[in-house]
Formats: C-alpha cells, structure tokens, sequence
C-alpha cells in the first residue's frame, strides 16, 4: 500500500479526493452539443418540380442543405411547402449550400426548379 493512497482518505487531505471515490457521470445532451459531439447523418436527396417532405419535425442540433446541381434552384422551406411560381420558401441557387444560425424544428419540404440531387446533413441529438 503507497503512502499517497493513505493520504487521499485523509481527513486533512487538502486535494481532490472525490476523483477516486465517484465514477465519472455521462455527459448531458447540452453538454455534448456545446462540445460539438453530434451523430451527423448525411443524405443525397433527388429533387424535382413536386415538393417533397425530406425530413419530419424533430429536435434537429444542426442542419445543412447543399444544392449540388450545376443548373437547378431548389426552394427550401421549415414547416411551410415551398413554392417555385411564388418563390416561396429560402432559395438555394445551383452549387450554394443553406446552414441556419438557429436550427429549425419543423418539417422540412424542398423543390427544386428542374431536377437535381442536393445533399442534407443533419443531426437529432
């Protein structure tokens, strides 16, 4: 048995004794995202000229929309269906990518102009 073990018990000990006695806890959701821990899913999505529910509403912690067509538009819209004749919706032009300060928890509808691929990265943790 060392000296320093005997010490740690020690009523007198002026360390930090609690870092042997108590397991350490999991960290909290808030904690993991604060420090930038997430599960990232990440899909390639087809869009056309008919409006699409990508993704449910759900507690996203982070969302990004990339238009990777070369030609197409794609119209995005949180909660609401876009619209290319009204241009409603948060607009997307060709090879540009959408990434909100604030992360949505609507559902989430995409159209495009014409039709072309997009890619979404998420996550929900």
């Amino acid at each position: 048995m060392s000296f320093a073990r005997e010490k740690i018990y020690d009523v007198n000990y002026q360390g930090d004794y609690n870092q042997y006695r108590f397991p350490k806890r999991q960290s909290t959701k808030e904690e993991k995202i604060a420090k930038g821990q997430r599960n990232f899913i990440h899909l390639t999505i087809d869009y056309t000229i008919v409006a699409q529910l990508v993704l449910p509403a759900q507690e996203f912690s982070y969302f990004l929309l990339q238009n990777l067509d070369g030609v197409a538009s794609v119209y995005l819209g949180f909660g609401i269906v876009p619209d290319v004749t009204n241009k409603r919706g948060i607009l997307i032009p060709s090879e540009q990518a959408y990434e909100p300060l604030m992360v949505p928890q609507n559902d989430i509808w995409i159209i495009g102009s014409a039709t072309g691929k997009a890619t979404l990265i998420y996550s929900v943790d």
